[in-house]
């Protein structure tokens, strides 16, 4: 989130991935320690930001003896003002024209982008609205904006015209799409070749929904959802196991659309560039939830569509 060749970054993943704990708690500590700036925090609404600063905010600076010991007076610490001793304001809001006018902030942060709406008192979409609040500060801004995808497909016949590219639905896969997009690739640990951790359930080689909607009704979904806990390497056809999925975070490379990996772990192609950073996460790399869980959960879905 410090970058002069990007005016934002934009990070779409799973819910509770931790994306709003490195881009909110880590980012804001990160700038009031190293590189002081103002910042604005815009959580869905004014209780949840009430809720993000008793529960994530004042618990940071708490526990953290460098902010400790940055955080101003007593009456320049409350619920949504944080005033530090170096100058640095941090503010936490929501989503209205006022929160989003007027004054100017070295650094913004968007969470939770697909629970709020399109527009914003009339005023536009809140990417459009946040990223004026950083313009003062020329390339030295940042607008960060995360989010779990959250809006409905409605094209069915949509088909990606790159190997990056997001459905068509606005919202925070509308801004990763008008980003350098970006995805994560695993390195094989069984024949070393290189393919996308890509979001959804394709890599796990469950059979189509339209071939399992009868099983469901009557099989033990637990078992399933186990029996499909792994991965199938697109290039070799290896059978990867969860034991492995640490060892490929670690050595896992974040692509542009347009680059690829060579077997010889050569980045070759012509990069998409763009001013917003963009980042999907698939919930097959994400730490907090595991391949059985991913696969039991879908199954169950399924098997209330066929019995209802």
């Amino acid at each position: 989130l410090a970058s002069r060749l990007h005016s934002s970054v934009c990070f779409v993943g799973p819910a509770q991935s931790g994306k709003t704990l490195g881009l909110g708690e880590g980012w804001m500590a990160h700038n009031v320690v190293h590189d002081p700036g103002d910042m604005l925090i815009v959580q869905m609404s004014q209780e949840k930001a009430r809720e993000y600063s008793k529960q994530r905010i004042d618990r940071a600076i708490r526990n953290s003896p460098e902010l400790k010991k940055l955080l101003g007076r007593a009456q320049d610490d409350n619920t949504h003002d944080k005033l530090f001793r170096n100058g640095m304001w941090v503010k936490i809001a929501w989503p209205t024209v006022t929160n989003l006018s007027s004054t100017s902030y070295r650094y913004v942060f968007l969470t939770d982008y697909d629970r709020v709406g399109d527009d914003i008192d009339g005023e536009g979409d809140m990417f459009t609205l946040a990223g004026k609040r950083t313009t003062t500060f020329l390339s030295r801004g940042m607008l960060g904006v995360e989010s779990s995808p959250g809006r409905l497909i409605v094209d069915p016949k949509w088909r990606p015209a790159t190997p990056h590219e997001a459905p068509n639905v606005g919202g925070i896969l509308g801004i990763y799409n008008r980003s350098d997009r970006r995805r994560l690739y695993w390195k094989c640990p069984h024949c070393g070749s290189w393919f996308q951790a890509s979001p959804g359930l394709g890599l796990f080689g469950l059979p189509s929904d339209d071939d399992i909607l009868l099983e469901v009704r009557t099989t033990d979904l637990q078992k399933m959802a186990k029996h499909y806990a792994r991965v199938i390497c697109p290039g070799g056809g290896c059978i990867i196991g969860f034991e492995h999925r640490h060892w490929m975070n670690q050595n896992s490379v974040w692509l542009q659309d347009g680059l690829e990996l060579s077997e010889d772990d050569r980045i070759e192609g012509e990069p998409r560039t763009s001013s917003v950073a963009g980042y999907w996460l698939g919930g097959v790399a994400a730490a907090y939830t595991t391949w059985e869980t991913l696969n039991l959960k879908h199954l169950q879905a399924l098997q209330e569509f066929a019995l209802t």
